[in-house]
């Protein structure tokens, strides 16, 4: 009843408020405050903002005095469309709401009295809860490289990251000579760091720079955007080191988080070693206001991964030292400040994706903070299927379908099955056996506006050619042979009571089961090396739910201390569906142990 009332107070409102629809209001940006007073005579306060796509703003209203009743209304730019409101959501008679903005553009405030309000006086807040991402794809080239003696190097400035780093091993007391080249209309400083990126060693002079480097080490050189966008290329003269000394920088230590703040120093700096095929993850956390990059390099300065926040899972590519740099996004000179946590983890496996079989139907939701979700499905050659993607019952999803191959490339899309019909259905016929994607998202996509729940059918409209059964390849009596996948790893069913045999070699250290539980199952499942074998095994559980990414409930790789050939897990399934079991050796990927194996699943209950 609240709701309808106030959807009638708003259709009341919304009169008044477009009749001046001329009024521009005031300006008022992230961070700030402004005071106001509605009367008999002021009725409403307007204020404007420009804000980015993904933005995630906080407004407040806050009764100073009178017997005022704030009512908070956010608005497009015609001020035509309601896109939230609020009455006392911040406490008492204050009013407060959160909105993710969906576009790029000028937003409007308008600050009114609730129904019953009397007057008085306000403070409007505008604050940003998250820094606008960057799209990594916007970052078109490396953040940092190596710069050799003589050889040019090149970059790019722009919106999306205004700085480049070039790092050389140099000889101490002895001259260098950089020169950069800017495209015209874009202006950028020139400056030289020690290896702890906060000692600045020398400045340039318009497009040169000029120093003695103090000593045998690690220097980078830093070109950063003043105004303008465009490309640079930089020319460094200097005598090179052979063996450089490691550089004398915090260590970061896998699970131990190291705060920095940024302010002075545009950048932190900090180094670990990893292990060839070690999987890891650094998670970003920093202050309201301050955007920065992440980025990571190898021994001798390559990028292998950059993100505007937190780096997801990255393999390591070699064993040795790697170097990850958080930086001011805007560059040296940018006045943004704050502080950070950085942590280094271990990622586990990388779980595929969620498997949809011929003819099962399986339900998901689209919206704008997951507006793609991503299934896997594996065609024989001659095989003919539609996929149906349809908004259920209430939905306001107008769905799009994406069928994919195991490259990323588009085989297909559809959006409306019929002109006046919004459900999508595409048809395709596979020449090639194999792993496929099929993508259920929004008309729009990612700047779509339509959400809601959907449903995903794959019919299958015509058999392959027949061909020979192959020879079973379980490696007992019993067990489900594993269908081979050219791409992405193979899955195996395993069911309660089962007990199946398996093998982890240095060629595949990874093995994938999936089963099908209920909500409230207790259950227990152990990995054990079979005797005779060195294998340390390291066991992980994941929960499918249709329309999410699979969530890892579990992971184990001693049973108890001491006993290195036995990883077991025992813990009540929190819901109904399909459970992933990985089956590997500590280490993952990176370890050593081999051998063969056997995995037990009991339900206990």
């Amino acid at each position: 009843m609240k709701s309808l009332v106030m959807l009638i107070i708003l259709c009341i409102l919304l009169g008044a408020v477009r009749t001046s629809a001329q009024d521009e209001g005031l300006k008022i940006g992230y961070g700030d405050q402004r005071e106001g007073e509605l009367s008999a005579s002021e009725s409403e306060g307007v204020y404007r903002f420009q804000g980015a796509q993904g933005d995630s703003i906080t407004i407040t209203v806050n009764a100073l005095e009178g017997s005022l009743d704030p009512l908070l209304i956010l608005l497009d730019s015609a001020r035509q469309q309601v896109l939230a409101l609020d009455d006392n959501n911040g406490g008492g008679r204050d009013a407060r709401l959160r909105f993710v903005l969906p576009a790029d553009g000028i937003y409007v405030i308008t600050v009114t009295m609730a129904p019953g309000s009397g007057v008085g006086r306000y403070r409007l807040g505008l604050n940003l809860n998250n820094p606008t991402p960057i799209p990594v794809g916007a970052i078109s080239t490396p953040l940092i490289a190596p710069i050799l003696p003589g050889v040019p190097a090149s970059g790019r400035l722009d919106s999306a990251s205004g700085i480049a780093l070039y790092a050389l091993k140099g000889t101490g007391n002895s001259a260098i000579r950089v020169e950069l080249a800017a495209d015209l209309g874009l202006e950028a400083s020139l400056s030289l760091f020690a290896d702890d990126l906060r000692t600045r060693l020398a400045s340039g002079e318009g497009t040169v720079l000029t120093a003695i480097l103090p000593g045998d080490g690690v220097f980078f050189v830093v070109v950063s955007r003043v105004k303008g966008e465009g490309s640079i290329s930089l020319k460094a003269d200097y005598t090179p080191l052979i063996d450089a000394p490691l550089p004398d920088l915090p260590v970061l230590i896998p699970g131990q988080s190291v705060a920095g703040v940024i302010d002075l120093d545009f950048a932190r700096t900090f180094r670990f070693a990893g292990d060839q095929g070690s999987a890891v993850r650094f998670d970003l956390d920093f202050t309201e206001g301050l955007e920065v990059i992440a980025v990571l390099a190898d021994a001798s300065f390559h990028q292998i991964a950059v993100s505007a926040g937190s780096l997801a899972r990255v393999l390591l590519p070699s064993t040795g030292t790697y170097y990850v740099m958080v930086m001011r996004r805007a560059g040296v000179a940018d006045p943004q400040s704050g502080s950070f946590s950085l942590t280094l983890s271990g990622a586990p496996p990388e779980v595929p994706l969620q498997p949809i079989a011929f003819g099962q139907s399986l339900n998901g939701e689209i919206n704008d903070s997951r507006y793609r979700v991503e299934y896997v499905i594996r065609a024989a050659a001659g095989e003919g299927i539609v996929i149906h993607l349809e908004a259920i019952s209430g939905s306001q999803l107008d769905p799009l379908v994406l069928l994919l191959d195991s490259n990323g490339a588009i085989l297909g899309r559809n959006d409306d099955r019929a002109p006046g019909l919004v459900n999508a259905s595409l048809p395709y016929q596979f020449s090639e056996s194999g792993r496929y994607v099929v993508v259920a998202t929004r008309q729009g996509e990612a700047t779509g506006k339509s959400s809601g729940g959907y449903r995903l059918q794959i019919e299958r409209r015509s058999a392959p050619e027949p061909t020979p059964a192959p020879a079973a390849t379980g490696s007992e009596a019993g067990t489900p042979a594993v269908t081979p996948g050219p791409n992405g790893p193979d899955l195996q069913a395993i069911a309660y009571g089962d007990s199946l045999s398996g093998t982890i070699t240095d060629g595949n250290p990874l093995r994938y089961y999936v089963f099908q539980g209920a909500s409230g199952d207790q259950v227990e499942i152990r990995l054990s090396q079979s005797s005779g074998y060195s294998l340390d095994p390291l066991l992980y559980l994941y929960l499918y739910q249709e329309g999410a990414q699979p969530t890892l409930l579990g992971g184990n790789d001693d049973l108890a201390d001491g006993v290195e050939g036995e990883a077991g897990l025992s813990l009540t399934l929190p819901h109904t569906g399909s459970y992933l079991i990985v089956a590997t050796r500590k280490g993952a990927a990176a370890g050593t142990t081999v051998g063969n194996f056997v995995l037990f699943l009991r339900k206990l209950n």
